[in-house]
């Protein structure tokens, strides 16, 4: 018994007293015929391979405990940061805060940051009542992973309430930036990588060992450390493989359970053909279409399996692909003209009055200059430098009195822009 090798079954060409003993169901991939008139030679024509668990098969075990371990503890980290460990509590928080209590929202998903989900980011740019958007750019930015997916991207595109220019820019720039969460899952992907490549050898190993009774039994478990649509299937396809229908059938019900109908599809069709896999003929059109539509639809999670069906049922060959970087990746944008209310203005301050915070708007020709603000008696109580001709500056005013107050512009000891602002704690 050997998994790994193909078949060449040898038939006599004129039987002495019975039919010719020919297979009818199979996959030239997998069986080969021979009519031949020499006598059957078990030792010749099954040979003996593999001699049970070798140093290098304890290795492989080896590496996959040590890569199961480290996974398991990259996992339960990311699972206690990632949104503070509860998505739903954040993204409630997002929906149910008024507009007057942004400085305390934006304070408690930076506390967070860079660990926010893509969810709880986009739920942060859709409620567009709740954070300004200089609020919202610093939590963008304080989690640059998310700036680098497609449905942050659009979020952004669609909002009615546009970010600024100057503010876009900030967060473009961000997108250089990897994030401690891309590092956690970058080094999560290796390891699975890792672990998979083990399994897969170790698999191989034991496929080609005919003297290892408990082969088969390994290999089943071997299948069922890695928890995905892929290996549920491989599950199913053995149990077929093996005629363990009641195994077989446990692993179509997760596959139901899954409410994925790319994935049901294909273990329905499989079933079907009795995991023989014969020749094209045997499948409906309907069927060779549906799945060539599936290993063509790069949405579908399942695409992978689709293709290694087709492969094994020599509908396509396969190409090892090759990528190149682009290195022109298309800036962020709105979907709207950016309008800038405060084109008229050097300076302006909101809300005012102020409680907790204020937000400065700046527009000035120099890019070196101060933001300061002073008392009535002129005592300076904050300064802030600032490089760039426009932007936002968020300042909380929580630990200041109540009572009136002047922003300024300074720049060489001269005041360009001078405003009032009122505090009310």
């Amino acid at each position: 018994y050997n998994e790994s090798w193909t078949v060449n079954y040898y038939h006599n060409t004129k039987p002495l007293r019975t039919a010719r003993w020919v297979p009818v169901n199979y996959s030239t991939t997998s069986i080969t015929l021979f009519n031949t008139s020499v006598a059957y030679n078990k030792t010749a024509q099954c040979p003996v391979t593999g001699g049970g668990i070798n140093k290098n098969l304890n290795n492989s075990y080896s590496n996959i405990n040590n890569y199961s371990s480290e996974i398991s503890v990259i996992e339960n980290q990311l699972n206690n940061l990632v949104d503070g460990g509860n998505t739903m509590l954040v993204i409630d928080e997002i929906t149910n805060s008024p507009s007057w209590d942004a400085l305390n929202l934006r304070n408690s998903l930076l506390t967070k940051s860079p660990f926010l989900s893509d969810t709880v980011l986009v739920s942060a740019i859709e409620n567009e009542s709740v954070l300004p958007p200089v609020m919202l750019t610093q939590v963008l930015t304080a989690n640059p992973q998310g700036i680098k997916s497609e449905e942050i991207k659009k979020s952004i595109e669609n909002r009615q309430n546009v970010i600024p220019d100057y503010l876009m820019t900030e967060i473009e720039n961000s997108r250089n930036y990897v994030s401690a969460k891309e590092h956690f899952e970058s080094r999560l992907l290796m390891l699975r990588n890792k672990r998979a490549v083990e399994i897969s050898n170790l698999i191989t190993e034991l496929k080609q060992d005919s003297l290892n009774a408990f082969a088969s039994d390994s290999i089943c478990s071997l299948m069922s450390i890695e928890k995905t649509k892929n290996t549920t299937f491989n599950q199913y396809l053995r149990m077929l493989q093996v005629n363990k229908h009641e195994n077989a059938a446990q692993y179509y019900n997760l596959i139901l359970e899954s409410n994925d109908d790319d994935l049901v599809f294909l273990a329905t069709l499989v079933s079907d053909l009795k995991s023989n896999y014969k020749v094209l003929d045997s499948l409906s059109s309907e069927d060779y279409l549906a799945l060539i539509q599936i290993a063509n639809n790069e949405e579908s999670s399942v695409k992978g399996i689709a293709r290694n069906l087709m492969l094994r049922l020599n509908l396509m060959e396969y190409s090892e692909p090759i990528y190149e970087i682009n290195t022109s990746e298309e800036k962020l944008k709105t979907t709207k003209e950016t309008k800038n209310i405060f084109d008229s203005n050097v300076l302006k301050i909101y809300p005012n009055p102020a409680k907790d915070y204020l937000i400065v708007y700046y527009k000035v020709e120099i890019e070196n200059f101060t933001i300061d603000i002073c008392d009535m008696f002129g005592r300076n109580l904050y300064s802030k430098k600032v490089n760039q001709k426009e932007g936002e500056l968020l300042i909380e005013t929580n630990t200041f009195i109540s009572g009136n107050y002047f922003i300024k512009i300074q720049s060489e000891g001269k005041t360009l822009k001078l405003e009032k602002v009122s505090i009310n704690n």
